[in-house]
Order: structure tokens, then sequence, then C-alpha cells
């Protein structure tokens, strides 16, 4: 029952485009199909929520499993994630590990990867920029997680531009 409220939890995160790590139990592959109190399959309300999950069956799997999702969390549009650790309450997750805990250190951060557009990209949107007659710059949750917020005052400044902020970006600019 904890499984399915954390499932729904998720939407928030998934509308906000928030980088979430969600771990919860499940039964184990020797507990599943025998009605069990809570031998449910709460994989589908998961997979609604998030971009990406995993079954952890075996502890030897924490570690990659692990950074996989913390990797999909905040990779591209940051967003849920879930891990499901079999057993009664997490019971395999106790057994020993010789492995280390790492997350690669490009994935520490939202927005990981970024990418950058050619040159010709931005000199044809400089060009339709500068030709418009009342430009109009639209900021939204992206530009939060960028720290945009001083070049995109500046930008508008400059080119006398209005900006309007999604809702994820209320905070971007002095009201």
């Amino acid at each position: 029952i904890g499984a399915a409220n954390l499932a729904a939890a998720l939407r928030e995160p998934l509308m906000a485009e928030s980088p979430v790590i969600a771990i919860h139990g499940g039964p184990t592959s020797g507990d599943r199909y025998k009605n069990l109190y809570q031998d449910v399959d709460d994989i589908p309300a998961f997979q609604a929520y998030s971009r990406w999950g995993a079954v952890i069956e075996n502890p030897s799997r924490i570690n990659d499993l692990f950074d996989q999702a913390y990797r999909y969390a905040v990779s591209g549009s940051p967003s849920p994630t879930w891990l499901q650790v079999p057993g009664f309450w997490g019971a395999m997750a106790m057994q020993p590990c010789d492995q280390e805990a790492s997350v690669d250190p490009r994935y520490s951060r939202v927005n990981s990867v970024r990418p950058i557009p050619a040159l010709e990209d931005l000199e044809l949107a400089a060009k339709i920029i500068s030709a418009a007659k009342r430009p109009v710059l639209i900021a939204g949750g992206g530009a939060v997680t960028s720290g945009a917020g001083e070049v995109i005052s500046m930008v508008a400044q400059l080119l006398d531009m209005a900006v309007v902020t999604g809702t994820a970006a209320k905070s971007l600019l002095p009201e």
C-alpha cells in the first residue's frame, strides 16, 4: 500500500521536472504469487509517473542500478526514477556488498548534459530576434537550473525585450 502511495506522489515531481529517486519495497521472487498481503505488482504505477526504474534482484547490482537511476533523474529533462528493493523491510539491501558507492561526476548536477548549439543556429536566432518588432523571451525551469537569470536579464535589457517566465521560473528574475 505504501509503494502505491509513493508512486502517486511522483506525479508532482514529474510535472515539475524535478529529479527524484524513489526507493520502495516489493515481494521477493520466492514470495510472488502466494497471495501475500502486499503481493501486488506496483511497477505499472511507478512507470506511469517516472522516466526509468528497476528491480534490484541481487545486492551486487545496487551500485550500478542506483547510478543508472541517478543518471536518468538528472539528465535531459529531470524527472523521477525508482528502484524496488525486494524483501521484508528491504532485507535484501542489508546483505553484505563489496562495492563502493559512487556517482559519475558528469552527472553530479541537474541538467548534466548541456548541448551546445551550432554557431549558424545562434547567428540565425540573433538575426530573427534583431528583426522582431516586439521580441519576447520566454524562460522556464531549465533557465533556473542552468543559472541563466543574470544572462537573461542582460539580454532582455540590451534588446529591450519583455521576459515571460513559466511557473517553474517565477523566481528567476526580480519582480
